[in-house]
C-alpha cells in the first residue's frame, strides 16, 4: 500500500492521498488504481533533449509513455521527467506540457523553463503562432499530393466531424520518398484532430485501430517539427530519427529511460 500512496494512485474525492493516517470522513469517496508503472520512473536518457534554450527546452516522448502523470502514478510521465532534469541544471520550476501527444505517439514535445516562458508559450500556441509538424503513415494508398481539409471536430469518447463540431483544419502533404506517407500540419488543435481527418478524407493512420487503421507494430503518428519565433529570432526544430517504445511485456515497463524507483 505505501508504493501506492508514494506513486499517487490513491485519491480521496479528486485529490491525491500520501499518507496512510490521512481522516476518511463519512460521505467521501476513496479510490485506489493500481498500475505496473507504479513501481518504475522514466528518466530523460541524453539523447532525448532535441533542443534547449534558457527559456524552453524540447525532448523526445517516446510511444508508449504518457505526456502528464495519470490516475495511478504521478512519477511515470515525460513532464515529471523533464522537471527531475531541471532539477539538475538548478531550477526548482514544475513545467507543463505546451503541447500533448496521445499515448502511442512518440516524437517532439515542448515545455517551458519558468513561468514567463510558459505564459508565452502558451499564448502562442492559442492563437496559432506555433506551427506542429507531423510525419504519418497510412494504411492504404491515397490519390493526390495535398489535402486541406476543413471538417468540424466533436469530442465523446472519440473524435467525430459533426455540424455542431469546433472549426478544425489540417493540411496534409504526401511525402513522395516513401509509400503511404504523408507530412501533416494541424492549423486547430482539437483532440485526436490529425488522427480523424486522416480516416475521413484520406486514411486511417496505420495502427490507429479506433479510427479504423490496420493494426501494426507501432503507431503511424509522430511529432517531427516545431517552427515560431522567439525573441526576434525563427526557429525550427525538427527530429527526423527512430523513436524509442515503452511496453508492457509480462507486466513490467521496460523501455529506455525506464528505472526502478529509489528505495
Amino acid at each position: 500500500m505505501d508504493r501506492i500512496l508514494k506513486s499517487g494512485g490513491v485519491w480521496l474525492d479528486n485529490q491525491r492521498v500520501y499518507s496512510r493516517d490521512t481522516v476518511i470522513l463519512s460521505g467521501k469517496t476513496l479510490k485506489v488504481f493500481i498500475s505496473p508503472t507504479q513501481d518504475v520512473r522514466y528518466v530523460l536518457p541524453d539523447y532525448s533533449v532535441v533542443d534547449e534554450t534558457v527559456d524552453w527546452i524540447v525532448v523526445l516522448k517516446p510511444r508508449g509513455l504518457s505526456t502528464v502523470p495519470d490516475r495511478a502514478c504521478e512519477r511515470f510521465n515525460l513532464t515529471a521527467a523533464v522537471e527531475s532534469y531541471l532539477k539538475t541544471k538548478g531550477i526548482g520550476y514544475v513545467p507543463t506540457a505546451i503541447s500533448r501527444l496521445d499515448l502511442m505517439v512518440g516524437g517532439i514535445v515542448i515545455f517551458p523553463k519558468h513561468k514567463l516562458a510558459e505564459k508565452r508559450l502558451f499564448e502562442m500556441m492559442r492563437t496559432h503562432q506555433i506551427v506542429k509538424r507531423y510525419r504519418m503513415k497510412i494504411s492504404r494508398p491515397v490519390e493526390g499530393c495535398i489535402k486541406n481539409v476543413v471538417l468540424p471536430v466533436d469530442f465523446n469518447r472519440k473524435a467525430i466531424v459533426c455540424d455542431h463540431g469546433k472549426p478544425s483544419r489540417t493540411i496534409f502533404i504526401r511525402d513522395q520518398r516513401f509509400d503511404n506517407e504523408w507530412v501533416a500540419i494541424p492549423v486547430t488543435g482539437r483532440r485526436h484532430q490529425i488522427r480523424l481527418h486522416a480516416a475521413t478524407v484520406l486514411s486511417p493512420i496505420l495502427g490507429d485501430t479506433m479510427y479504423g487503421g490496420r493494426r501494426a507494430s507501432e503507431f503511424g503518428l509522430t511529432a517531427t517539427g516545431l517552427n515560431f519565433n522567439w525573441d526576434g529570432h525563427r526557429v525550427r526544430v525538427r527530429f527526423s530519427g527512430p523513436v524509442d517504445s515503452i511496453r508492457q511485456v509480462e507486466g513490467a515497463i521496460v523501455g529506455p529511460g525506464v528505472q526502478p524507483v529509489p528505495e
